[in-house]
């Protein structure tokens, strides 16, 4: 079995986000910050909202739970523009993500094992703002630069809402083709 077997699925994406560079001890601080509650608040049983949600059968009680569910992705966007007034960061791209990490192409120059506070949601695929430590663990330079990271610390539900958005987009691709495949 070889050992660079990777623990999550990856695909590529271009979503936004802020980040900045951190020592080691606002790293350590951050990491106390992000395992204690996740990014975002949401609601209690928020998986048996969406499904409620999504059920055709629902009826009434499925309009309402899609009302919650938009209520809260209101409320967490409202708490993600409160956390950003603590000054503005550098912007990059996420052009490959997993739920162990993935690759940002940066308009500034990062250093090998640089950490990095990261923000980022795609709220067209209802992505709620995730916040996380990661690391960077190499560089592929092209018009560019792209770093590789790797998560340090992110909160299980975030990285669950992670790993949801990413199949979610697996899914979407595979309709696509089969779209224009019929």
């Amino acid at each position: 079995m070889s050992s660079n077997r990777r623990e999550f699925a990856r695909i590529d994406v271009s979503l936004c986000t802020r980040f900045r560079c951190l020592d080691e001890a606002e790293a350590e601080a951050l990491t106390e910050t992000l395992l204690a509650r996740p990014s975002v608040w949401a609601p209690a049983n928020e998986s048996r909202l969406r499904d409620l949600a999504s059920s055709t059968a629902a009826g009434t009680e499925g309009v309402l739970a899609q009302a919650l569910l938009d209520l809260a992705g209101e409320i967490v966007q409202l708490r993600s523009r409160v956390l950003d007034a603590g000054g503005p960061m550098p912007s990059g791209t996420i052009v490959q993500i997993s739920g162990g990490g993935g690759q940002l192409a940066s308009p500034i120059d990062l250093d090998l094992h640089q950490l990095l506070e990261l923000r980022f949601d795609d709220p067209a695929q209802c992505l709620p703002p995730i916040r996380a430590l990661a690391r960077i663990v190499h560089r592929r330079v092209t018009e560019v630069d792209a770093y590789g990271f790797r998560f340090e610390a992110i909160h299980p539900q975030d990285q669950d809402r992670l790993i949801r958005y990413i199949y979610q987009l697996q899914r979407q691709a595979i309709r696509e083709a089969h779209a224009t495949n019929s």
